[in-house]
């Protein structure tokens, strides 16, 4: 078999750095599911210098939080009495700025894990057949990590559910979720997202950002 078929996934840039690579690896494909990146194996060993960029593989589908509003565990938004789910400073969750940078997020405080969710467009582009990579920017605390519940429904099929996965960090991270591609509708025109906090006792969760990263179509 042509080494242009051989496969290798890493969870991190780091583990991909590390991998050492040998003359039939040549050719072969490299993904780092960290930095959203595809490679080309053009040398042994290990290291950057073994690996060239693959440009235009993914495609992102991004998630304004602007576009968010509270719901219950069904994904319905409340009715004109609530607001319509409509987050706000003094919401629960809150839609509020960052501290010092003013960046736009919404914060959970310990204890509070109400459920948000958006729809949103799907690029034409999107393949169905593969794997879907959930990317959120997040903050936790240094007893809680991060996490919670991804549930998505592709243009009005099935709904899943999967696990965001953060640490337990006071600083801004990755949280990532894999949504498989029996998961994945093949040609769908919108996809609706909830969120829904795991428990956090002690720390507020913030969300900072979230996005699917998609392969594009061939």
């Amino acid at each position: 078999m042509s080494s242009t078929y051989i496969r290798y996934t890493y969870n991190t840039t780091a583990l991909r750095l590390a991998a050492v690579f040998t003359a039939q690896d040549l050719g072969a494909l490299v993904v780092d599911n960290e930095n959203g990146s595809n490679y080309r194996v053009i040398a042994t060993g290990s290291g950057v210098a073994c690996m060239s960029a693959e440009q235009g593989t993914y495609g992102y589908i991004k998630v304004p939080l602007g576009l968010c509003k509270e719901c219950d565990a069904n994904g319905d938004v409340g009715d004109l009495a609530a607001h319509g789910g409509i987050l706000a400073s003094d919401s629960t969750p809150a839609f509020q700025a960052a501290a010092t940078t003013e960046q736009a997020e919404i914060a959970w405080v310990a204890s509070n894990s109400d459920a948000i969710v958006a729809e949103v467009p799907v690029p034409e582009d999107f393949d169905g057949t593969q794997a879907v990579l959930a990317q959120a920017q997040v903050v936790a605390g240094t007893t809680d990590a991060f996490s919670a519940t991804i549930d998505t429904t592709w243009a009005g099929g099935t709904l899943v559910a999967d696990t965001l996965a953060g640490s337990a960090l006071a600083t801004v991270h990755q949280a990532t979720a894999t949504i498989a591609a029996a998961d994945v509708a093949d040609s769908p025109d919108t996809v609706t997202i909830k969120i829904t906090p795991g428990a956090h006792t002690t720390d507020a969760f913030l969300l900072r950002s979230l996005r699917l990263r998609y392969v594009r179509k061939s």
